[in-house]
């Protein structure tokens, strides 16, 4: 044999080599899922009924610095008025699509007059009202501001930014009892880019374009805030590990197809058979998420945790990376019992 052929022979081998320990690595495969978690305020269950009321004294204009090519552009004044019943009407809508509650109901009006300043409502007003509304609890609306900010072009409005809309406002949940009421509050703030496109041709055509994004901000800022008083949906991250063994392609193959109960079986006998500490690590973590996506949260808690102690004892064996992400959902799966029972009702 030449040189030649020697060194093809050793480049094939070395070529060969490589792909069968690629073969045999494993692979890791990401998923997204959608999680139930509680309301961010914690309301008593015994809440069954709840009131709506527009408490805020809006200021009557909106601040609007719109330029024209970075020259100030005068606006006629933009009005606010309305955007505090449009952000209570789909706050309550919202909170009503969540099924939370047995009844969800809008004040009928302002209850706070205009030329009074911002201010809660006090103990005495909360009763008084779930008395007369047959209420449990009350959401007011304290106070909704806006301001908006941008450069525009004039002739058909196309905005070089987006326009920037500022946000701030104050919600407070109030339930009253036999001794006192109780309160919780949430701060609104936010920054938010809206694009606007329209022929513009007089300051009062600007003036109602601004009024038409900022009932979309209304909108947008009641559907955000609707989490803090219902259950909502919140997306999340899962993963499961993949090789290249028959068994293992074939659990790989139902949970491709969201088939997971016939790929935990698999995963519970590979695992039973498997001597090594990262492979019964993996297939640890792989139960975990099948058991959580059957629903079966105890035992999908119990199995992340083994899996996070397969790691821990190699730690020093184990990239960062993976020993962080495996910690992480161990605490999810931990703060999911605990939402859960607060889901049902059982929680503090």
């Amino acid at each position: 044999m030449t040189q030649t052929d020697k060194r093809r022979g050793w480049g094939i081998y070395v070529c060969l080599s490589l792909l069968l320990l690629l073969a045999s690595c494993s692979t890791i495969r990401f998923i997204g899922i959608d999680t139930l978690e509680p309301s961010e305020l914690h309301v008593p269950h015994t809440v069954r009924r709840v009131l709506i009321v527009d408490n805020a004294a809006m200021p009557s204009v909106a601040p609007c610095a719109l330029t024209l090519g970075k020259i100030p552009l005068e606006v006629k004044e933009v009005t606010t008025d309305s955007m505090a019943f449009y952000y209570c009407h789909t706050l309550g809508e919202r909170i009503a699509d969540a099924h939370r509650y047995d009844d969800v109901r809008l004040y009928d009006r302002a209850y706070r007059p205009s030329h009074l300043s911002d201010q809660p409502l006090s103990a005495s007003e909360v009763h008084q009202l779930c008395t007369d509304e047959g209420a449990d609890a009350v959401i007011s609306l304290d106070r909704l501001q806006f301001s908006i900010k941008g450069d525009v072009d004039l002739l058909y409005f196309l905005t070089h930014d987006p326009l920037r809309v500022e946000v701030s406002g104050l919600i407070r949940l109030s339930i009253p009892s036999d001794t006192l009421t109780m309160a919780r509050t949430v701060h609104l703030s936010d920054t938010l880019r809206a694009a606007f496109e329209g022929t513009i041709d007089s300051p009062e055509a600007i003036s109602q374009a601004m009024r038409t994004v900022l009932r979309e901000v209304s909108l947008y800022m009641a559907d955000k805030s609707s989490s803090r008083f219902v259950p909502h949906w919140e997306p999340n991250v899962r993963w499961y590990y993949t090789s290249s063994s028959s068994a293992w392609k074939e659990a790989s193959a139902y949970a491709a197809a969201e088939k997971w109960k016939e790929a935990a079986a698999i995963w519970h006998h590979l695992y039973d058979q498997a001597r090594n500490w990262k492979v019964k690590a993996r297939l640890a973590s792989n139960i975990a998420v099948s058991e959580e996506l059957c629903g079966n949260l105890s035992i999908a808690s119990d199995w992340a945790e083994r899996s996070y102690t397969h790691y821990l004892e190699y730690a020093s064996e184990v990239d960062s990376t993976t020993l962080n992400r495996q910690r992480r959902y161990t605490e999810a799966m931990k703060q999911r019992l605990r939402s859960d029972k607060e889901l049902r009702g059982l929680g503090k």
